[in-house]
């Protein structure tokens, strides 16, 4: 099920490259987690998206892994929620600007 979920979304990623690209429009089918901000929900799951960022390249792209994210140990015990990443599913390089 979530393989149903990620797949068109990861194979749609090819599709960017070489245009700019607003974040917005980057992740716009998964919304924004209320409680853990750095994650996107993945729709009809309990799993969530998150952008790793891990530095750069040598050639100064930026790089982000994604991670599929769930339920973390403890949850809703000491400390209240937490995530952990289970799979690495996507590997991204990037230029990464911003526009002001």
């Amino acid at each position: 099920m979530i393989i149903a979920r990620l797949n068109p979304y990861l194979d749609s990623l090819e599709g960017l490259v070489g245009r700019e690209v607003p974040k917005a429009e980057l992740l716009r089918q998964f919304p924004r987690d209320g409680y853990f901000r750095f994650a996107f929900n993945i729709p009809d799951t309990v799993y969530k998206l998150m952008f790793d960022e891990k530095g750069k390249t040598p050639a100064g792209l930026r790089v982000a892994e994604l991670q599929l994210m769930g339920e973390g140990p403890n949850l809703g015990s000491a400390g209240g929620p937490t995530i952990q990443g289970l799979a690495k599913v996507g590997h991204l390089e990037y230029e990464g600007r911003t526009k002001k």
